[in-house]
């Protein structure tokens, strides 16, 4: 992903997610990741209450870890960021995750740990599909 990445919007703090509940975490992501016509990662974080209080995106190359990094630190600007969860778009193909894909969430959870913040997820989507790595237990 390249690194032109912005503060897009700041939903309500009433705007909870459940980690129970990834379909409430696809609603969230889906106006910013549906009909892209370029990758796009979206990174969202969320304080003790599981309450949204940053949200980032980026565009450019899916394979580039380097882009990724930067939206995170702009999630993390808040000091009271405790969670993240982070969402990308496949341009083409499926929305199943690819090695850089999993390359990717690992460098940024080990980022994260250096700040004792925890990635909750990283939904991946294509056309209607979305994949959880969670889920997959690839996080």
């Amino acid at each position: 992903m390249s690194t032109n990445s912005a503060i897009v919007r700041i939903p309500s703090r009433a705007d909870r997610i459940s980690h129970a509940a990834p379909h409430g975490l696809t609603e969230l992501f889906a106006p910013y990741l549906a009909d892209a016509h370029a990758e796009r990662l979206v990174v969202a974080g969320f304080d003790h209450c599981l309450c949204l209080i940053a949200f980032a995106e980026a565009r450019g190359d899916a394979d580039r870890v380097n882009g990724v990094i930067p939206a995170v630190r702009k999630v993390l600007a808040p000091s009271a960021t405790r969670y993240i969860v982070m969402a990308h778009s496949h341009v083409v193909g499926n929305a199943e995750p690819s090695s850089a894909d999993i390359d990717a969430t690992r460098h940024v959870v080990r980022f994260l740990r250096l700040a004792n913040i925890k990635l909750l997820d990283h939904l991946i989507v294509c056309g209607d599909d979305w994949v959880s790595m969670d889920e997959r237990a690839l996080i």
